[in-house]
């Protein structure tokens, strides 16, 4: 998977404005709506028990995000582990090294978690089997993550189709 750090690398040093999202995130309502409109900053991304998910990231071509493209892929290389960890552990150090907090940090946001829910989150913390807007009005995108093997993401993939 760390191909699309190249990816989304290169896109920023072009200068656009990124959403990724992995195939296995659903949208209930149109993200772009809410994050356009929101004021939010350069790095954004969906939570994932307080750290940042690499399957659902807002991204705006800032120094600061290039930088950590620049430093993930070094890092994933590197030590040989996927790009999840690797933004994960270069957050950690931008964090550190401005002496901060991660909720504190201006560079980065992490979304709501009430609207931009985990699959831990939405599935298992909210006793849900399968995807029901009427059971989450305020959920705007949900990650099928927190569950083990593709084929129990499939089955539960297809109560939506």
């Amino acid at each position: 998977m760390n191909i699309r750090t190249c990816f989304i690398l290169d896109a920023l040093i072009l200068g656009f404005t990124i959403l990724h999202t992995d195939v296995d995130v659903v949208f209930f309502s149109n993200p772009l709506e809410d994050l356009n409109s929101s004021g939010y900053i350069n790095f954004v991304c969906l939570s994932d028990d307080g750290f940042c998910n690499a399957g659902f990231l807002y991204l705006k071509p800032s120094e600061f995000t290039i930088y950590i493209y620049i430093r993930m892929q070094t890092t994933a290389m590197k030590i040989e582990i996927q790009d999840q960890a690797a933004l994960n552990i270069e957050l950690k150090a931008a964090v550190i090294k401005n002496n901060t907090s991660f909720s504190n940090f201006s560079q980065i946001q992490i979304l709501d978690d009430k609207i931009y829910q985990n699959g831990r989150k939405y599935f298992l913390r909210g006793h849900r089997c399968y995807y029901d807007s009427a059971k989450c009005p305020q959920c705007i995108v949900v990650h099928n993550n927190w569950i083990i093997s593709k084929e129990v993401k499939r089955y539960r993939r297809e109560w939506i189709l």
